[in-house]
């Protein structure tokens, strides 16, 4: 990053506290809206929720929990100061709290819809919130959808449906991260921030509005990800007065006929890669006053690029701008311009075409056109000789100016100097990383990448070999250790080679169960039942089938019967593809039921036999033994003891039958019979 955009982001967090404490005030004046959050730090929280359908404003210092007005529920924990919204469809939420150093977490499980019945949906006042998890939908919005009065982080996807106002408002900072996807089909912007705006993933779009719009004073820095809009009237991003839009290796796209970028009077619009500087200077759509294009960081040029309209390439103090082995056309409008010890260099074989119009300023030693003189003493000076045919280039005649290693020549070369043909420094340190699903980001273990000509190029370091063979990236997935090669290239093809030595760390995969109770039954506990949470950095988030159970009651066991009634104490067990494993234990109860017995009237005749039991009974059995007719017996006749029922003499007796299950549950069921005479 360069000096002086480090030193613009310390003044505008210096306005931070400011903008915060403005935040409050303003606040209090605003409609009446549906969510504002409070955190202190871990060890203490105070203030208030208001879930709409729960009983007024609880304390945030003990957990709650309650529903939405539709479906779904919420929940706040206090220990890790987060509010969970599972399945949520409801009315407006609002924290409450006075401190913004707290950071709230709201945590989507699954889907949530907030309905803001015409105010705001979401308001979080006095603290930080970070949003994560799956799918949040703020509809029905008179003021806005998510109010911030503090800073902002975003990694989930979040949808604005019929909303009147930003979908997202943040007083302080707004990070969006990797895994979100920000849309609305508002006229308003979907995102609008009093600071910094920071993309570094995802993507960001409207249809026919702004899709992020910044305060004076504040910067919108596109760092990776999308920024998209479709719109022939708004642009995609718009900042205030003295603001700055920075664009690295993100994406801004207006689909419509609209314009890239507003920028509000004094501010500046700054590019930092390659492909940002090529999609700026040849785009169509900044606007005509936004004529400057700042090379905030050192850029060597990675394709052909060729300036359209009234632009202007700003070359700031401190920083290079290379056109490596590339072309660069200035048109009739173009303009090119270095201040202070800002650097135009290129490498072999690289060209800066001048058309006939172009203009060029502060550029002598830089461009030479015709013949040229090499001064003696401490460094190379060259001197341009005048020209008339075109003063608008200042001296410098419309043509093909080619790099030769000291400066862009027209009509004349020179030897490249001995020490511009050594290679470059390349210096690395060994670096231990979690394992996960993505690739070895090399650059952060480039510690020296420098050449005497092309400056700093730690971005031009390569992977070349992974265990001594030729690859060009490594992956995380697999935990273990490996020994990396690592190559750099500078403007004249020099290499430099350096090893260094890369471990790859496997944690535990995440397990989480519940307790249950269970009726007893013939088969075995259903292990998914159990389980809340499995997943892991690289075999994804759902691993609940690859769950086990490896104790019941602290013997080893692979499945827990269900046949017999009782609690148990179950060890489940995960384990991943790196083969760490995490278990859980937890208590699993098993109801018995008593079994089902239903007995009917029998009418016999006197007989000097006993009385058959079966006769009376329709229906005996249980969940786990199953026909229970043969267990059958005869507990009491009348009223009285009895284990059978004579038939020797004619009456109507009152039989008690009584059938008890393997898990000791036992019924009776009282009949009639009636004996005749024969």
């Amino acid at each position: 990053m360069s000096k002086d955009l480090k030193i613009e982001q310390t003044s505008l967090r210096k306005l931070k506290t400011c903008r915060s404490l403005r935040a409050v005030f303003l606040s209090l004046g605003l409609a009446v809206v549906m969510l504002v959050m409070f955190t202190t730090t871990a060890s203490a929280m105070s203030g208030t929720i208001n879930v709409t359908g729960s009983p007024g404003d609880v304390s945030l210092s003990t957990d709650q929990r309650g529903n939405g007005k539709g479906n779904g529920t919420w929940e706040w924990i206090t220990d890790t100061d987060t509010l969970t919204l599972t399945n949520y469809d409801g009315g407006a939420i609002r924290f409450s709290g006075t401190d913004y150093d707290d950071v709230i977490n709201l945590v989507i499980n699954g889907t949530a819809t907030i309905n803001g019945d015409g105010g705001t949906a979401f308001h979080a006042s006095s603290t930080e919130l970070v949003i994560s998890g799956g799918e949040l939908t703020l509809e029905n919005t008179g003021s806005g959808g998510a109010l911030v009065s503090g800073n902002l982080t975003v990694s989930s996807v979040v949808t604005g449906n019929s909303c009147n106002g930003p979908l997202i408002y943040a007083w302080g900072t707004a990070d969006i991260e990797n895994g979100a996807i920000i849309t609305s089909t508002s006229a308003s912007p979907v995102i609008r921030a009093n600071d910094i705006v920071d993309v570094n993933g995802g993507t960001v779009t409207a249809e026919n509005a702004t899709v992020i719009e910044a305060a004076p004073d504040s910067v919108i820095r596109v760092n990776s990800g999308t920024v998209r809009n479709n719109s022939d009237t708004a642009p995609t991003l718009k900042i205030g007065a003295l603001g700055f839009i920075v664009v690295s290796s993100g994406t801004v796209t207006n689909e419509g006929d609209g314009n890239l970028v507003d920028i509000g009077a004094g501010g500046q619009f700054r590019v930092r890669t390659s492909g940002a500087l090529k999609a700026m200077l040849e785009s169509t759509k900044v606007l005509p006053e936004i004529r400057v294009i700042y090379a905030s960081d050192n850029i060597t040029m990675t394709e052909d690029i060729t300036m359209t309209r009234e632009h202007q390439l700003y070359v700031h103090n401190n920083q290079t701008v290379s056109t490596g082995a590339n072309t660069l056309t200035l048109t009739a409008t173009g303009a090119l311009e270095r201040t202070g010890d800002g650097k135009i260099i290129g490498g072999n074989n690289g060209k800066i075409i001048l058309n006939e119009g172009a203009k060029v300023k502060n550029v002598d030693g830089i461009f030479v056109d015709g013949s040229y003189t090499l001064a003696t003493g401490n460094g190379a000076k060259f001197v341009t000789v005048a020209e008339t045919s075109s003063p608008s280039t200042q001296g410098l005649r419309p043509g093909e100016y080619v790099w030769d290693g000291l400066a862009f020549v027209k009509g004349a070369t020179i030897p490249i100097p001995v020490p511009l043909q050594t290679p470059p420094t390349l210096a690395v340190k060994n670096v231990s990383v979690t394992h996960g699903t993505g690739n070895f980001n090399h650059q952060t273990a480039v510690t020296t990448a420098t050449d005497v000509i092309d400056g700093n190029i730690k971005h031009k370091v390569k992977i070349s070999k992974v265990n001594g063979k030729a690859a060009s990236t490594l992956s995380l997935k697999k935990a273990g250790t490996y020994t990396i090669e690592y190559t750099l290239s500078n403007s004249f093809g020099k290499n430099a080679t350096a090893t260094g030595i890369v471990t790859v760390v496997a944690t535990n995969p995440t397990l989480a169960v519940k307790d249950l109770t269970l009726n007893y039954g013939k088969g075995n506990l259903n292990i998914v039942n159990a389980v809340t949470q499995a997943s892991d950095l690289v075999d994804g988030a759902n691993l609940k089938a690859k769950v086990v159970i490896i104790k019941v009651n602290g013997k080893t066991a692979s499945a827990l019967s269900l046949k017999k009634a009782g609690k148990y104490s179950v060890t489940y067990s995960l384990k991943n593809s790196n083969g760490k494993t995490f278990t859980v234990t937890k208590m699993v109860t098993v109801k018995a039921n008593a079994p089902v017995l239903k007995v009917k009237k029998v009418t016999v005749k006197v007989s000097k036999k006993k009385f058959k039991i079966k006769s009376a009974i329709t229906q005996a059995n249980d969940t786990v033994d199953g026909d229970l007719k043969a267990k059958v017996k005869i507990t009491k006749v009348n009223g009285k003891k009895a284990t059978s029922l004579s038939l020797k003499k004619a009456g109507t007796y009152k039989v008690t039958y009584t059938v008890k299950n393997s898990n000791g549950k036992i019924v009776n069921k009282v009949g009639t019979v009636v004996v005749k005479k024969k």
